[in-house]
């Protein structure tokens, strides 16, 4: 099970942090190359973050290449 996000901080931490657009993530270990990708979808501007479309793109092709390395150690 994972942590809550922004469990190490009080409710009053978290709505400065949010309201700074400072945001504080703890990316486990397994996910640490989805780390750009998570922060691009917390730009202060929508116009900076990635569509659906381009997210759906992004993670597709992470998909993708998941399942060739996955392919390779099987045979």
């Amino acid at each position: 099970m994972t942590d809550r996000p922004h469990s190490l901080l009080n409710d009053e931490q978290v709505l400065i942090n949010l309201r700074n657009s400072n945001h504080y993530l703890i990316i486990p270990s397994y996910a640490e190359d989805l780390k750009d990708l998570i922060l691009s979808c917390w730009k202060k501007y929508d116009y900076d973050r990635p569509s659906f479309s381009q997210l759906n793109y992004i993670l597709c092709q992470k998909q993708k290449l998941l399942t060739i390395k996955t392919d390779n150690n099987y045979h």
